[in-house]
């Protein structure tokens, strides 16, 4: 399923322009307990806020637990790349989170 799901997300960006913004909108998932839905509501704003590649790039190292070398070959991408739009898109998210730049 993931793999339908990634391969989706990677025709979807080629056949449009780079300049088109994909939902931000993530599936609904309870929040962990404790965590408070500010919290939530601004950690889904600054991931859709990034670009598309970095955006998938995270939810999978991060929300599906995947290493390197998977993600990039669910993305079909270069491992170097992988950790070079990891890097980028935490350090934009962080960013983003402090408050120091409003979305795009």
């Amino acid at each position: 399923m993931r793999r339908a799901l990634v391969r989706c997300f990677i025709d979807h960006t080629r056949k449009h322009s780079s300049r088109e913004q994909l939902p931000g909108e993530l599936p609904d998932a309870a929040a962990e307990e404790g965590q408070a839905l500010e919290e939530r509501d601004a950690l889904t704003r600054a991931l859709a806020a990034l670009p598309p590649m970095q955006r998938a790039t995270l939810v999978l190292r991060f929300w599906h637990d995947l290493d390197v070398a998977e993600t990039a070959r669910q993305l079909r991408r270069k491992p170097a790349t992988v950790r070079s739009d990891t890097a980028r898109g935490l350090e934009r998210m962080r960013t983003l989170l402090a408050g120091q730049e409003a979305p795009h």
